[in-house]
């Protein structure tokens, strides 16, 4: 064979090899997400259970936090008083679309909404974490209060 061709070889062996290690790591990343997803939800009920019971907090919120499951697939945070802040977490594939919607008033002419969007990756360990469109690495120690530290904060 010529040289050219065992290098034709060579060149699709190893695009072979590339695909086959991200369909590697997309199924791993398919397999912990959920995991991730369950662990998230039960943490994120559990920080909210600490903050209404934490009086300080609680005053300055002016009510308690409210934890609301939608579905095997998302959940809400609501903070009643104004301004008034609607949390809404949805995981998807692939990522979790987070959604922040801040009411000022009763009567609000504008409510500001964000979106963002927090996508699963694996470390060089295999540990599972989101990912920030800043490219902040949210482990699932940190995503809780990445999460929640905002609505302390309106």
């Amino acid at each position: 064979m010529s040289d050219w061709i065992n290098d034709e070889v060579e060149s699709i062996r190893e695009k072979d090899r590339q695909q086959q290690g991200a369909q590697s790591r997309a199924d791993l990343i398919a397999k912990e997400a959920m995991s991730f997803w369950v662990n998230l939800n039960y943490a994120v009920k559990n920080d909210i259970e600490t903050i209404n019971a934490t009086p300080t907090i609680v005053k300055k919120l002016g009510c308690k936090l409210s934890y609301h499951e939608l579905n095997a697939f998302s959940f809400k945070v609501v903070k009643e008083t104004y301004p008034a802040v609607y949390l809404t977490v949805e995981r998807s594939n692939g990522h979790i679309a987070v959604e922040r919607q801040v009411v000022a008033s009763p009567n609000p002419r504008n409510p500001v909404t964000e979106h963002e969007r927090l996508v699963y990756d694996l470390d060089d360990d295999k540990r599972i974490y989101l990912k920030t469109e800043g490219l902040e690495s949210l482990y699932l120690e940190n995503a809780v209060g990445y999460l929640l530290k905002p609505l302390l904060n309106y």
